[in-house]
């Protein structure tokens, strides 16, 4: 493996990484206050459709300039 194909595998684990971290900290996804399959799986869907609305705000917000913070 060459070191550009290392720096690759790389930058895509830690996009991974930042992924989990992101969805784990900002939409719960880790409490489950139920345990059969489809409210389990229901919890997920919503979670990660939060996570996906959440970041097209973060990278609109970005692209247009505009600080996180401003309302």
């Amino acid at each position: 493996m060459s070191f550009g194909e290392f720096q690759e595998v790389k930058n895509a684990s830690w996009r991974i990484e930042e992924f989990h971290r992101g969805v784990k900290q900002c939409c719960n996804i880790g409490n489950f206050f139920v345990r059969k399959r489809f409210p389990v799986l229901g919890h997920i869907s919503l979670a990660m459709r939060a996570f996906f609305i959440l970041e097209k705000i973060r990278i609109d917000k970005r692209l247009l300039g505009m600080s996180l913070e401003e309302n």
